[in-house]
């Protein structure tokens, strides 16, 4: 379609059919190793980030308005799924990758063929093709696990690299996973957890701070799972023992939390 020197998140899907949950859920699996992408709902709108000129920033805006079927699946894999636009034409293709794909400063020294990495101070997504980086317009938009001749499971990445939840009970001693679904590592995410007593996210009492800790008032801070995987796509909530939370000097062991991840480029 063009391009534009201004959105509100770059290199990512800006909108696409949600679930009732408000959550990304335009990938499905489709006939043997193929994703279907529905565009009932929604049409999926795309930004792919293409660096900067004098005007600022410069990012593709595409439209996909009809369903599309992505085949050629990888088996016994995890597959990156993928958008492409074509420098030459502007079209918009859809492959796959089974190589997770970078997000990082600079380029690795020794990547795989086929390897590709977003390279965050440019704002620019390459591909190693055995010999040499090539610049593309890529923008990854979910994932597909799947077996010898079927796809297992989809995800689709969260809309404009943001995962928001409700406010849901919380105890002490206690672990909790939420599947975020950015699809970068949380060390390339802001995120925010909001502690509160009741289920509406109102405090007991107004103006009064509550924060993790112990009864002694060691202040603790979420405990998350460092895997690639895990952080990637969920997060781990653990409290360590102690109180979820002080109350003028009182441990508070049950509570609400809510969680606001952010990818932070």
């Amino acid at each position: 379609m063009g391009f534009t020197t201004s959105t509100s998140t770059r290199q990512t899907v800006l909108s696409g059919g949600t679930d009732s949950n408000g959550y990304a859920n335009f990938l499905s699996a489709g006939s043997g190793l193929a994703v279907n992408l529905d565009t009932n709902l929604n049409p999926v709108i795309l930004s792919i980030a293409s660096g900067f000129n004098e005007y600022g920033t410069v990012d593709y805006i595409e439209k996909i308005d009809t369903d599309q079927v992505i085949s050629g699946l990888t088996a016994n894999q995890t597959n990156f799924i993928y958008a492409e636009r074509n420098t030459a034409t502007g079209a918009i293709s859809f492959n796959s990758t089974t190589l997770v794909p970078i997000y990082a400063y600079k380029k690795p020294s020794s990547p795989n063929t086929g390897q590709f990495c977003f390279v965050i101070p440019e704002m620019k997504m390459y591909y190693y093709n055995g010999s040499s980086w090539d610049e593309k317009q890529v923008v990854f938009i979910g994932e597909a696990v799947t077996s010898a001749s079927s796809v297992t499971n989809t995800i689709t990445y969260a809309l404009r690299g943001e995962y928001l939840t409700d406010y849901f009970a919380v105890n002490q001693n206690s672990t909790y996973q939420k599947s975020h679904n950015i699809g970068v590592n949380l060390d390339l995410c802001n995120s925010n957890y909001f502690f509160t007593i009741n289920s509406d996210g109102s405090q007991a009492t107004p103006s009064t701070d509550y924060f993790w800790a112990d009864s002694n008032g060691y202040m603790y801070s979420t405990s998350i799972e460092n895997t690639t995987y895990v952080t990637r796509l969920k997060t781990y909530l653990g409290y360590l023992g102690g109180a979820v939370g002080l109350y003028k000097g009182s441990g508070q062991s049950t509570g609400y939390l809510r969680i606001y991840i952010k990818r932070n480029f």
